[in-house]
């Protein structure tokens, strides 16, 4: 298959087909020969794209200790690349996955291993030996398939970034990472560390919490400052006296599946951008401080070479605009024995715990597995005599929707079109679906038809799970929903609960059950939809929240389902 190279920045997609020319190593002595050869390219007129693998540290520095790379991954590779195509990106255009996982994604390490590795590094920070250490292990799987409908996956999954996917005659290299190493352009130096993780709240109020947190834990801050210092060290040694500044500190950053702390630093230098590349290789932020002894404590501890992992990807212009990334949420896949590799890691610093650490690195694991290829947002309405039931209700949850998965809905313009749409309808009463795509693009679709009949109801025969973020957001992407309908051929709808025997909802209404005379309905973290007309029966204090267990419909009552559209839903249970 011929090489094929795409890169994803600032919402738009560069295409390039095969490289004129390669350049590559396996020898730290030639490190420095290939990185120079892409500079001469880009002063020829071409885009160069490529990577330098965290075990090239030796190329950049003596002291930096050395250690055998991946076998037959280069250290450096570099590409000439002709004019790209260059289209906004779309992910609604995609064509849908066509690459398999032969098995979940299997951790490299036993927790216990972990923990070792851990205490040792605590140790030496109680020492003084030194202050911060990233202790990082991959993850791995067996892959078949379209590799570039993964890559696609990946990049609609983490939201924003520096995003490159390299596929060359062995290895295919999908790096989606969020932080940027440096951006160089006439002279001026940008860099972003990234230090600090907590995952994204499930709905709006856990994820507030969690953003809350992050931003106030003097651990993170610590950390974060830390790299923020070495970098400013590391930079300094190539930027013009009294240029390096630090202008943003602290800011915490929205992904889909995480927050994560990030600093600016600035510098001017009268250099290329290929001694800035020497003077920060590798990035402080991936290995700890003091630098030097960091690196030896991982080389020391860490079993698996890290190959791209932690290094760097990126490209350079023929304008000698250079963009590198810091090498996280990089995979990289053998073609020859199609396994593929994901590393993930933390920084360890004094007041850091295992059980936390291990966590954050799981947390930056979740695009592989929790989340789908591509979802919009929708919202279903009941307009009666041309006015929408609890408007403000359902555009507030899709306000909180759409800037939890960050789709750019302008709320301003959704309202106008929706009045002119309401007013320009005559029927008197019908159900109105709005769907808003990633690009925060919207539309209208109209059925006059609401159902009233009663529904057969019964349990579902398996257990959804609380974690499962698309529970909580009303999406059209429902495959648990309908694999639960699925194995209930003989209802018209199911009743779901959770790993606890907590009931939930059904698969298209909240849940309320009558039990001794009042009226209760689940709390969200059982794992359900904040429904408009739930938190409407709420607010008025009709109904109340409740654990309610799945042995307790045999005592109760009556049972109810509630939605804005059909409002109360009699049933007939069907156990």
């Amino acid at each position: 298959m011929a090489p094929h190279t795409i890169i994803i920045h600032n919402k738009q997609e560069w295409h390039f087909s095969r490289p004129s020319e390669v350049a590559f190593s396996f020898s730290p002595n030639e490190v420095h020969k290939v990185i120079t050869q892409a500079d001469i390219w880009a002063h020829q007129g071409k885009y160069v794209i490529g990577w330098v693998c965290y075990e090239s540290a030796l190329a950049f520095d003596h002291a930096f200790p050395k250690k055998q790379n991946i076998p037959e991954l280069p250290l450096v590779w570099f590409g000439a690349f002709h004019e790209p195509i260059i289209i906004p990106l779309s992910f609604s255009a995609k064509q849908p996955a066509g690459y398999q996982a032969k098995h979940d994604w299997q951790p490299m390490i036993k927790r216990q291993e972990y923990n070792e590795r851990f205490q040792i590094i605590h140790e030496n920070i109680c020492k003084g030996n030194v202050y911060q250490v990233n202790l990082t292990f991959p993850l791995t799987s067996k892959i078949e398939g379209d590799l570039q409908s993964l890559f696609y996956h990946l990049c609609f999954a983490q939201g924003d970034g520096y995003f490159v996917y390299i596929q060359t005659e062995d290895f295919s290299v999908l790096s989606i990472s969020p932080e940027l190493f440096f951006h160089y352009k006439d002279g001026s130096i940008t860099l972003k560390p990234m230090k600090g993780t907590r995952p994204r709240g499930r709905w709006n109020i856990e994820d507030t919490k969690n953003l809350h947190e992050l931003k106030n834990d003097p651990k993170d801050r610590a950390e974060n400052l830390m790299i923020v210092d070495l970098l400013r060290n590391d930079v300094g040694k190539i930027a013009i006296i009294g240029s390096v500044e630090v202008p943003e500190l602290f800011s915490c950053e929205p992904y889909r599946t995480v927050w994560q702390m990030t600093s600016t630093i600035r510098a001017k230098t009268e250099t290329r951008w290929i001694h800035v590349l020497s003077a920060l290789f590798p990035s402080g932020s991936v290995t700890g401080a003091p630098k030097i002894y960091a690196m030896k404590l991982i080389n020391e501890l860490e079993k698996y070479p890290r190959g791209i992992y932690c290094g760097a990807v990126g490209w350079i212009t023929p304008k000698n605009e250079a963009t590198f990334n810091v090498a996280i949420r990089t995979l990289i896949h053998n073609k020859k024995t199609n396994t593929a590799y994901y590393y993930v890691g933390s920084g360890i610093v004094w007041d850091s715990e295992a059980d936390k650490e291990w966590e954050e690195c799981i947390s930056k694991s979740a695009i592989l597995n929790n989340f789908p290829s591509y979802f919009s947002l929708i919202e279903t309405l009941r307009v009666e005599n041309k006015e929408i039931f609890l408007l403000t209700h359902h555009l507030q949850r899709l306000e909180n929707s759409a800037k939890r998965f960050q789709f750019p809905l302008s709320m301003f313009n959704l309202k106008t079109e929706l009045t002119n749409y309401i007013h320009s309808t005559n029927e008197p009463l019908y159900r109105l679906r709005i769907t808003v795509t990633p690009d925060g693009k919207f539309t209208f679709e109209k059925s006059p038809y609401i159902e009233t009949k009663k529904i057969k109801v019964g349990f579902a025969k398996k257990p959804i799970h609380t974690k499962n973020l698309f529970l909580y957001h009303k999406t059209t992407y429902r495959c648990m929903y309908e694999e639960a309908k699925k194995e209930r051929p003989d209802c018209d709808d199911v009743l779901l609960w959770n790993e606890e025997g907590y009931l939930t909802e059904s698969t298209i209404a909240n849940l309320v059950v009558c039990i001794g005379g009042r009226l209760f309905t689940p709390p969200i973290h059982c794992g359900l939809l904040p429904g408009t007309f739930r938190q409407y029966l709420l607010d008025h204090a009709i109904i109340e929240e409740r654990c309610i267990k799945r042995e307790e419909l045999q005592s109760a009552n009556a049972i109810y389902l509630i939605n804005s559209v059909r409002k109360w839903i009699d049933i007939d249970w069907n156990g």
